[in-house]
Formats: structure tokens, C-alpha cells, sequence
């Protein structure tokens, strides 16, 4: 989306349209990014919440780090909303995230707030995606992650990566 929108920025003023013009285009190129990030951040939050609340910053950003991982994976969808949607591969807090998206409630309150700060930080942290794709809560039997291999363990989850 990024893309197209800036080569059509860029070819604009040769087709001869007004600054004007222009400028509105900009404004809501700009509004549309800011809407899509916000979207994201608020799907990773949530996610990191529901999820992961329970184990601090480093639990959060553990899993932050799945995600990211599943959306440099070429099996999975490639942003944070769509990872967490997957029909595949679903977060177990799916249904949570969607009834909370767009409310307030609570965003306000110690470790949702925390979440948000972890969301931030891990969207804007750069490294070299892992092939950690998948995690559960180590004392619920799974059969799907038979066919996975641990890769470790932090506080209540085990996290895995394909054979």
C-alpha cells in the first residue's frame, strides 16, 4: 500500500495537479498510514495482553517476537492483525482481541498499559527474525505441537519451531 501510494505522489505533478491537490492527497495518505498503524499496534497490544500479562516485559516481548517472526515466515500473513487472525494458527486470545478492539476500556490500567508500551518497543525494535513461530502454555497437552520442536521455556509457555 505504502508503496503505491508514493509512486502516485511522485507522479502527480507531472500530470499538472494543483498543489492543492497534492497536498490533500498527502494528508490522507498520511491519515490512512497513521490509521493502519495504530490498527497494528492496538492488535499487538491487545494480543501481548490476553496473551502474556502474566509473564512481565520480557513474557510480552517474547511473544511480540512470535508474531514478528510469523510475519516474516512465508506461510503466514504479513502484518500483526492478520498473524493474530490466522485461521491456521490462531491465537488463543483472538475472539478477546477482536470484542476489545476500538474500546477504551481499560487501556489505561497498569499491565494493559504496560502491553502498549511493549507493542511500541517491539514494533520499532529491528532484529533478525528466529524460526519461533508457535507457542502454548507448557501444561496444556497440544497434539499439534507434537510434530514441533521445543525451542524453550519461559515462566508458563514453551515455544517452538517447525521440524
Amino acid at each position: 500500500m505504502k508503496s503505491i501510494v508514493l509512486l502516485t505522489l511522485i507522479s502527480l505533478p507531472s500530470y499538472g495537479f494543483h498543489p492543492d491537490t497534492l497536498q490533500a492527497v498527502e494528508d490522507i495518505t498520511s491519515k490512512a498510514v497513521q490509521e493502519y498503524q495504530q490498527k497494528e499496534v492496538d492488535c499487538l497490544a491487545k494480543t501481548l495482553y490476553y496473551e502474556a500479562n502474566t509473564e512481565g516485559e520480557k513474557g510480552m516481548l517474547i511473544v511480540a517476537n512470535v508474531i514478528k517472526n510469523r510475519i516474516a515466515h512465508k506461510d503466514f500473513p504479513d502484518t500483526i492483525c492478520g498473524v493474530v487472525a490466522d485461521k491456521r494458527a490462531p491465537f488463543s486470545s483472538y475472539k478477546a482481541v477482536q470484542r476489545s478492539m476500538g474500546k477504551d476500556r481499560g487501556e489505561g490500567y497498569g499491565r494493559y498499559r504496560e502491553a502498549y508500551k511493549v507493542a511500541h518497543r517491539a514494533i520499532q525494535e529491528v532484529r533478525q527474525p528466529s524460526k519461533v513461530v508457535s507457542f502454548k502454555v507448557c501444561s496444556h497437552p497440544s497434539k499439534f505441537f507434537d510434530k514441533l520442536v521445543l525451542v524453550f521455556k519461559y515462566k508458563q509457555h514453551c515455544y517452538y519451531r517447525g521440524k
